[in-house]
């Protein structure tokens, strides 16, 4: 009965077989869901149906990716592209062999990839881009490349997870700064310290929008009071922020800012 209606609906069932916990991943093409975990460690096997079986797919998770496990499957129409974790060895011409890099929206990195690799889809992009990554990550590519002498304009929201000024130098701040110029939102999440702010407004000219969070066990601003915390972001802002342009949300653990 199941393979009748099947036909009837003109729908083709293909597999993926992950040898490592013994689980059989059965769906119809075209895939229908519009995320698709694209594993390196399962087998794939391909539809012969004669359709995209991918177009529907607009957020792909890459997972065990390597040089050797690239397959011919296309994903055309990627918006949201999410790195768990690929190799080395793969570089922007074969990871575009599986999708159009140059039309992704935002780029989610779970794990630090080839700092060439990062460069290049960025340095090739052309349209606006948001990058969500962790702190150490972005920080660990961006020396390897010796803060090189590079703007990724088309760079307008950055999200950084675990920030930590403790463990940064001031240069590497304003640094980071220089590299992404025309950010429009910077969401810093599980951050250390407000104090980078001041910093930040001074060098990034265009940011209208700022949120940063710290975790349950260590409030953002300690003890000070919140008429103290705005007078010195105002003084120490580079004249950016003047008492009637910008608008703010502040609680124990978060910090919003939104300027004019």
């Amino acid at each position: 009965m199941t393979d009748f209606w099947l036909i009837e609906k003109k729908w083709y069932v293909t597999w993926h077989w992950d040898s490592i916990t013994n689980f059989l991943y059965v769906y119809t093409v075209p895939y229908s869901n519009d995320q698709f975990i694209y594993d390196g460690k399962l087998v794939h096997q391909e539809s012969t149906a004669k359709v995209n079986d991918m177009l529907n797919v607009r957020c792909l998770i890459l997972r065990n990716i390597s040089k050797l496990t690239i397959s011919n499957d296309r994903f055309p129409n990627i918006q949201t592209l999410e790195i768990d974790s690929i190799s080395t060895d793969v570089d922007y011409n074969q990871l575009n062999l599986i999708l159009k890099l140059s039309s992704i929206q935002t780029i989610i990195i779970n794990n630090e990839i080839d700092s060439e690799l990062f460069f290049d889809i960025l340095k090739k992009h052309q349209r606006k881009i948001s990058i969500d990554i962790a702190y150490i990550d972005l920080m660990n590519m961006l020396r390897k490349r010796g803060f090189v002498a590079v703007q990724f304009k088309q760079v307008e929201q950055l999200k950084i997870a675990h920030f930590r000024l403790l463990e940064s130098e001031k240069k590497d701040i304003i640094s980071l700064c220089k590299v992404f110029p025309n950010m429009k939102r910077l969401i810093m999440n599980y951050s250390d310290s407000w104090q980078v702010i001041p910093i930040l407004l001074w060098n990034l000219k265009k940011l209208p929008f700022l949120s940063m969070s710290t975790s349950d066990e260590m409030p953002l601003f300690q003890e000070m009071h919140e008429s103290t915390i705005l007078e010195l972001l105002i003084e120490q802002s580079g004249g950016k922020l003047k008492k009637n342009n910008f608008y703010y949300e502040m609680s124990k653990y978060t910090f919003r800012l939104i300027i004019d």
